[in-house]
C-alpha cells in the first residue's frame, strides 16, 4: 500500500521532473528557425544582419527577373529592352549603396551606374540604350512621386508661423534671380534661345531638400540654430521652393513646344495654370470624401486613388501636349487632399516615402543611361559649368539678403545661403522632360534635339557637382556658423510652441530623407538623426 502520510508527498518529485521535462526546449530544426526568426533586431549580431540582408536581397531579384521572364518571355533575355532596364535597376542600387558607404548620397551612385553602363565599350553590346518610351514612362513615375511628396509635404502652420521668410526664401533666390541669370548666360554663352534658357534655368532653381533636410536634422539633433528658429524655416522654404520651380518650368516648357498659333500660345499659359489648380482642388476634396472615413482599407485606398489619379494626370496632360496643367494638378491635389486628412496623411507620407525608394533608382540610373559622353563637346560642357557657377553665385547673394529682415545673425544668413546650394531630384525629374518632348514630335529637328540634350547633360552636371559638395558643406558651416542651444533657449522654445513645429517638421521631413540621405534598406520613416 501506498503510504500518503501528509509532509511526504510521493508524486510531487514525478510531477515536477515532468514539468522541467516539459518545459525543455525542443530541439527540433523547425522551431529553432521559428525561434530565431523571432528574435528581436537588435538580438541579432550585425554581420549576421548583412548577410540575411544580402541573401534577402538576391533572392527578391531572383524572384522579379523569374516573374518578368515568364510575363515578357524573350523581351526579357539579355540584349532586350526588359533586361537593359532590370540590370540598370539592379546596378544603381548597389552602386548607390557604395556611395552610401562612403557618405555619399546615394542618388551619386545611381547616377554612374547609368553612366557607366551606357559608356563602357564592351557592355554596348549586351546592354543597348534603353528603350525611349519605356524610360520616359518610368521616369515620369518616379516625378510623379516626388510631386506627392512634395504637396503632402507642405507644413501648413509652419508655412504660416515663417510666412515672410519662407515667401520670400521660396520665390527670390532660385525662380526671380538665379532662373533669370541662368537664362541671360545661356543665351550669350550657349547660343539658346531666351525660352529654353528660362527652361535650364527652372530646371537649376530647384533646392533639393532631400540633400537639405536629412543634414539639418543632423544638426538640429545636436541643438544647433534651433533657438533661431533656422531648421524649420530652412526646411519649410524648400518644399516651396520646389513646387514654384517645378510650376514655372511646366508652364515655360508648354508655352515652348506649344503647336498653335500666337494667340493660344499666349492664352495657354494662365489657362494651363487655372486648370491645373481648379482640378487639384477638386480632386483633392473628392478624396476627403472617398474613401469613406470609416472605411477598414482606408489609407491603403488613399494612397491607391492618390497615385494613380496624379499618373493620369500627368501621363494624360503630356499626351494631350499640355503638360503644365498635370503638374499643378498632382501638387494641388495632394496638397489640398493632406490639408483636409490632417494627422491621418503621415501613414501615407510614409508610404509614398517607401515609394519613392523603390522607384528613385528607375529615375537616376535611366538619367545616367541617356548621357553619351561621345556626344558631349568638351568647350560647350566648360561653358555649362560657367553657367551653373554664375547662377549659383547669384542665388546664394540673394538667399543671404532674403533672410536680412529676419532676427539672425550673419552667420545663420549665410548659413541658409549656404543650405541653398544643393540639387538633385528635381533636377533628375525634369532636365529630361525637354528632350522627351521633342522626341515626342512628328519631325524634331536636330537643333531642338541637341539643345534638349544640352539641358540633360547641364542636369547631371549640376547634380554631381551640388549634392555631395553642399551635403559637405552644410555639415561643415552648420557647426561653425549655427548657435547651440542652451537649455532655457530650448525651455522657452517648448512654451512657445516653436520646438512642437520643429518636431512635426522633423515628422513631416522624415518621409523626405530616404530620396537621398537614408539607408536604402531602412523604413522611410526613419531619419538619419
Amino acid at each position: 500500500m501506498t503510504d500518503n502520510t501528509p509532509g511526504q508527498p510521493v508524486h510531487a518529485a514525478s510531477d515536477d521532473t515532468r514539468d522541467q521535462t516539459s518545459a525543455e526546449p525542443s530541439t527540433s530544426p523547425v522551431k529553432r528557425l521559428l525561434r530565431f526568426s523571432e528574435k528581436p533586431r537588435d538580438a541579432i549580431s550585425p554581420n549576421c544582419s548583412r548577410i540575411y540582408q544580402a541573401v534577402t536581397a538576391c533572392l527578391l531579384t531572383l524572384c522579379v527577373y523569374g516573374t518578368l521572364w515568364a510575363v515578357f518571355g524573350e523581351g526579357a533575355l539579355p540584349g532586350n529592352g526588359i533586361w537593359v532596364v532590370f540590370v540598370i535597376y539592379i546596378l544603381a542600387c548597389g552602386f548607390g549603396k557604395f556611395t552610401q558607404v562612403l557618405s555619399l548620397p546615394p542618388l551619386i551612385g545611381m547616377l554612374l551606374a547609368g553612366l557607366l553602363l551606357r559608356n563602357l565599350q564592351p557592355l554596348k553590346s549586351y546592354l543597348p540604350v534603353p528603350s525611349e518610351h519605356l524610360s520616359a514612362t518610368l521616369r515620369n513615375l518616379a516625378f510623379t512621386a516626388i510631386l506627392i511628396r512634395a504637396g503632402l509635404g507642405l507644413d501648413v502652420v509652419s508655412l504660416r508661423r515663417n510666412s515672410r521668410a519662407v515667401a520670400l526664401l521660396a520665390l527670390i533666390p532660385g525662380s526671380l534671380v538665379e532662373a533669370p541669370v541662368v537664362a541671360l548666360f545661356s543665351y550669350l554663352l550657349l547660343d539658346l534661345p531666351v525660352i529654353w534658357g528660362l527652361m535650364l534655368g527652372f530646371i537649376l532653381a530647384a533646392v533639393s531638400p532631400a540633400v537639405v533636410v536629412p543634414s539639418l536634422l543632423s544638426l538640429q539633433s545636436r541643438g544647433l540654430g534651433v533657438a533661431e528658429g533656422v531648421p524649420s524655416i530652412v526646411i519649410a522654404a524648400a518644399s516651396v521652393d520646389d513646387i514654384v520651380a517645378i510650376c514655372a518650368f511646366s508652364v515655360t516648357m508648354s508655352i515652348t513646344f506649344s503647336e498653335g498659333n500666337l494667340v493660344w500660345t499666349i492664352v495657354s499659359a494662365p489657362l494651363q495654370v487655372i486648370s491645373g489648380v481648379v482640378v487639384g482642388i477638386v480632386t483633392g476634396i473628392l478624396l476627403w470624401l472617398i474613401p469613406h472615413n470609416s472605411h477598414r482599407h482606408r489609407d491603403a485606398l488613399r494612397f491607391t486613388l492618390l497615385y494613380i489619379v496624379s499618373c493620369a494626370y500627368l501621363l494624360g496632360s503630356n499626351r494631350v501636349e499640355f503638360g503644365g496643367a498635370g503638374a499643378l494638378a498632382v501638387l494641388t491635389t495632394s496638397l489640398v487632399a493632406g490639408m483636409g486628412w490632417k494627422m491621418e496623411k503621415n501613414v501615407l507620407e510614409s508610404w509614398f516615402g517607401l515609394l519613392w525608394l523603390i522607384l528613385m533608382p528607375f529615375l537616376f540610373g535611366l538619367i545616367g543611361a541617356e548621357i553619351d559622353l561621345l556626344v558631349i563637346v568638351p568647350s560647350q560642357l566648360g561653358l555649362s559649368l560657367v553657367v551653373i557657377v554664375v547662377g549659383l553665385g547669384a542665388r546664394v547673394m540673394a538667399s543671404y539678403f532674403c533672410a536680412w529682415g529676419e532676427k539672425l545673425g550673419r552667420g545663420e544668413k549665410l548659413f541658409i545661403a549656404i543650405a541653398w546650394v544643393p540639387k538633385a531630384t528635381v533636377q533628375a525629374a525634369i532636365g529630361s522632360l525637354p528632350l522627351d518632348a521633342v522626341r515626342r514630335q512628328t519631325s524634331p529637328s536636330q537643333e531642338d534635339v541637341d539643345r534638349g540634350y544640352l539641358l540633360l547633360t547641364t542636369a547631371v552636371v549640376v547634380i554631381l557637382l551640388t549634392a555631395p559638395a553642399g551635403a559637405f558643406a552644410i555639415q561643415c558651416a552648420g557647426s561653425r556658423l549655427l548657435k547651440p542651444a542652451l537649455p532655457r533657449d530650448l525651455a522657452e522654445i517648448r512654451i512657445s510652441g516653436d520646438l512642437a513645429e520643429t518636431r512635426g517638421s522633423r515628422d513631416m521631413a522624415d518621409t523626405r530623407v530616404p530620396m537621398e540621405g537614408t539607408d536604402l534598406d531602412a523604413p522611410a520613416v526613419e531619419s538619419q538623426s
